[in-house]
């Protein structure tokens, strides 16, 4: 069957997700057929102009479990690759083969990892170098990537601010970076602060009463954040667990004047509460590492981070997992 054509590499990394998916399915299940796993991890896409710079290594036949392919690839993946070589930077089909590799890399632990996630930085040096950084940024840390992984990309972090082939400014902007890394982690306490009402009242984050609260920021000219909030209860368990009181949503708008804030919270469901940061301070002070518009956070009653940078598979996940 002829490989099917992406030209872009947000499209495709969604694509490799799926494949990812197939493949976390059949390692939990030992029953399940593993004859089509190297197909699974083969790339799944081509650039329709150019050659492909670098031969995917294949796994021998004797590793059966998909984990172990998925390994065998991560340890060969870079073998024929020559990082000397700067003009392979501009090559298209290379943003498809980093995100074959993160793709891989993150299904695995950033700890069971840690090997691979570095042996491109210490491979690469000048342009090859930057060019390695900004893959793993946008595949890594940007909230658009669908394989986005704080834990993976806080290992490239911490590599290049103690790295002495990275410039003095790129490791200071790694600081700052891993500083909002740490902002509001899951399991942490979640960052107070102060918003004001549609009453024009003031109220403190840590006072939610629900079990459990969605923290939704968002921006008044937002059409995806009224999409995401539009379509939140449309989904049975959402719904269910806002119905029932166990689940709270409460939408915080950034950057707003207090009239865009009512003119934003004009088509909000009733049940949901919305405030607004009238001082700026939640962006002022970097109180929350907000990436997009919408960022959400899961929180726990008092304030601990259950999901961050949550996205509504995740939500579902979680209420299946812990219903009350």
């Amino acid at each position: 069957m002829p490989t099917k054509m992406i030209r872009s590499p947000l499209a495709y990394l969604y694509a490799l997700v799926g494949a990812l998916a197939c493949l976390s399915c059949a390692t939990r299940s030992a029953e399940q057929s593993t004859a089509s796993t190297t197909d699974t991890l083969a790339p799944l896409v081509r650039h329709p102009e150019e050659p492909e710079p670098l031969e995917r290594p294949t796994p021998p036949l004797h590793l059966q479990r998909p984990e172990q392919k998925a390994r065998y690839m991560l340890d060969h993946f870079w073998d024929k690759m020559d990082f000397a070589d700067t003009t392979l930077i501009r090559h298209p089909a290379m943003e498809f083969a980093f995100a074959d590799y993160c793709g891989l890399l993150t299904s695995f632990s950033a700890d069971e990892v840690e090997g691979a996630l570095l042996r491109p930085l210490e491979k690469s040096e000048g342009s090859m170098l930057l060019f390695v950084l900004s893959m793993y940024r946008t595949l890594l840390y940007e909230a658009a990537s669908p394989i986005m992984s704080e834990a993976h990309y806080r290992t490239i972090l911490k590599w290049a601010i103690r790295s002495p082939k990275v410039a003095a400014a790129y490791q200071e902007q790694a600081r700052l970076i891993l500083e909002l890394l740490d902002k509001n982690s899951v399991g942490s306490q979640a960052t107070d602060f102060i918003y004001t009402t549609t009453e024009g009242t003031q109220r403190h984050l840590k006072h939610q009463k629900a079990a459990r609260t969605l923290l939704v920021f968002a921006t008044p000219d937002c059409p995806t954040c009224s999409h995401w909030l539009e379509q939140l209860e449309q989904v049975p368990i959402i719904a269910e667990s806002i119905g029932a009181g166990r689940l709270g949503v409460l939408v915080i708008y950034l950057q707003s004047s207090e009239e865009q804030f009512m003119q934003a919270t004009s088509n909000l469901p009733s049940h949901y509460e919305a405030g607004y940061d009238a001082e700026d301070k939640i962006m002022s002070a970097q109180l929350y590492d907000i990436k997009a518009s919408p960022t959400i956070y899961l929180l726990e009653r008092g304030g601990k981070v259950l999901l961050k940078d949550a996205t509504r598979e995740r939500i579902i996940q979680h209420l299946l997992d812990y219903p009350n």
